[in-house]
């Protein structure tokens, strides 16, 4: 039977999967309608509320901006400084416009919502949990000859070998990485090829390793599933009625 890695944020509560999965794709969907700044308030607040009254490790929290801000953000700047410099020394090149700017902040704050709020469930929630919950939820599906239960043992296998990769990634190839560049004795162009070696050989290896896959697919079982209907669930379905109360219907309408 396969493995699931621990998620690695702690949790204050335990919410059904089901329903977790449930309220991150009304929030999804609410961040994508928003459309002026009290909508994206509410959603903005919402998620505050989630953090702190679910979320036990707030390095999360860190770890979710750091990786939007290098992904997103900071692609962005660059793109902005380079626009910037072009109109300054091409003629007839336009900067962006205030307007403009605005426009493109409204784009990246709702584009970081839909990936908190993705990131927030993948993370809090175990990934055999979200297997046997999509078994259950297209089980209908298998008797049409769609073989659903298959697939996601395929899935599981694969992201059973993706973690152990990462794992082996972290553990050795990062390990020898900072060996190799703590060792004064080598140059910059040795350095680089060592790294490269390395690189290549982690690559290699993880190439071989389809069988394994195979294999891990085939011994998986997945998680039986049941939904659960209790106070934290509640809550959960409350405070989402909740807040699509305030983002439909401001106070001060």
């Amino acid at each position: 039977m396969a493995h699931y890695s621990t998620p690695p944020a702690r949790l204050k509560v335990e919410i059904d999967p089901g329903i977790k999965g449930i309220v991150a794709l009304v929030l999804m969907v609410l961040a994508g309608l928003s459309n002026n700044a009290w909508n994206m308030a509410v959603v903005a607040a919402y998620l505050l509320v989630i953090t702190v009254f679910v979320i036990d490790d707030y390095r999360f929290v860190v770890k979710s901006l750091a990786s939007y801000a290098i992904i997103f953000i900071v692609p962005y700047l660059i793109g902005l400084l380079l626009s910037r410099l072009v109109s300054l020394v091409v003629p007839g090149g336009d900067a962006m416009t205030g307007a403009a700017l605005v426009t493109a902040g409204v784009k990246l704050l709702k584009l970081f919502f839909l990936w908190y709020i993705g990131s927030l469930y993948f993370t809090t929630t175990p990934f055999g949990s979200i297997a046997g919950m999509l078994n259950r939820f297209f089980r209908p599906i298998n008797g049409l000859g769609v073989p659903v239960t298959r697939y996601l043992h395929m899935v599981v296998g694969i992201v059973e070998q993706l973690t152990q990769a990462a794992d082996l990634f972290m553990n050795d190839v990062f390990a020898r990485a900072r060996q190799v560049f703590s060792d004064d004795q080598l140059g910059i162009r040795p350095k680089l090829q060592e790294l490269a070696d390395i690189l290549a050989t982690f690559i290699a290896t993880s190439l071989q390793q389809t069988e394994q896959v195979h294999n891990n697919s085939s011994r998986t079982v997945l998680e039986s599933y049941r939904l659960r209907i209790g106070r934290s669930e509640i809550l959960a379905v409350l405070s989402l009625v909740a807040c699509l109360l305030l983002f439909y219907y401001p106070p001060m309408n």
